[in-house]
């Protein structure tokens, strides 16, 4: 996982897809005898839907409290694309349902507002 560190390094901030939720969550899912199935990471919009989610495989791919900004930044490579999203707040949560999936209930993925096109470097 270093290599994720030193591209985040060495790829310029301005060519980063940057985004905006208003918050944050690191759910850990729990089957029906309380064992751990996975962690995601969920972005959820100020109408309490969800933007976007990922899985969490490291605690690398976790939020992290933005000491500049303020409020927690999750930065990510999605593909080739580095990814910095901001949010007012983060919480974790432990869950016996996928969270993410419920919402789908209320709101297609394929309706969702979409996260940003990543910057293209001008020649």
């Amino acid at each position: 996982m270093i290599w994720a560190y030193l591209l985040l390094a060495v790829v310029p901030q301005d060519l980063a897809a940057r985004d905006y939720v208003e918050r944050l969550e690191v759910n850990n899912y729990h089957d029906d005898n309380g064992h751990l199935v996975f962690t995601q990471v969920v972005g959820w919009q100020a109408n309490e839907r969800a933007r976007f989610w990922r899985m969490a495989k490291t605690i690398d791919a976790t939020p992290r409290p933005d000491h500049l900004y303020g409020g927690h930044v999750l930065r990510f490579l999605d593909g080739d694309v580095l990814r910095v999203i901001r949010a007012r707040s983060c919480e974790e949560t432990w869950t016996q349902h996928d969270v993410e999936l419920y919402d789908r209930q209320f709101l297609d993925k394929e309706h969702r507002h979409p996260l940003r096109k990543p910057c293209t470097p001008s020649k």
